[in-house]
């Protein structure tokens, strides 16, 4: 039997995965390139589970993440990262925040409130934003 570099146990029943990303199914429904959706997992994580998340006066949830730190977790440059987000920002699945002091790199990501192996993707409606989970919820 080959023997890996890194050894592991087996999965087994009641384990509880630590450190590990959210990657949505519908993004493998998408015509998106690897790096916009591995970019979109990493806008979408950070925004979920971050202490560098924000909320907005709507109660958006929306995260800060420079392009050359996105760029250097994607080993991308940073034009092929612009790329990705402009990529995300056309399928309406981030929206890019607002500026503020000429810092570069705030997203709002969206979630589509439809099931896509129903949608004809030329459709523009259906996406809706993450709010933070009130206690009565």
């Amino acid at each position: 039997m080959h023997e890996g570099i890194i050894k592991g146990d087996s999965l087994k029943t009641g384990i509880r995965l630590e450190n590990c990303m959210y990657f949505p199914s519908y993004l493998l429904e998408m015509p998106l390139s690897m790096t916009a959706r591995i970019a979109y997992v990493l806008i979408l994580n950070r925004t979920l589970h971050s202490e560098k998340r924000r909320k907005n006066a709507n109660g958006e949830l929306y995260c800060s993440f420079p392009t050359k730190e996105l760029a250097e977790l994607l080993d991308r440059g940073k034009t092929a990262t612009r790329d990705a987000i402009d990529n995300l920002c056309f399928y309406g699945l981030i929206r890019k925040g607002i500026y503020e002091y000429n810092f570069e790199g705030i997203y709002y990501p969206l979630i589509p409130s439809f099931t896509l192996h129903r949608l004809d993707l030329d459709q523009t409606a259906g996406f809706v934003t993450i709010k933070e989970r009130r206690e009565e919820d």
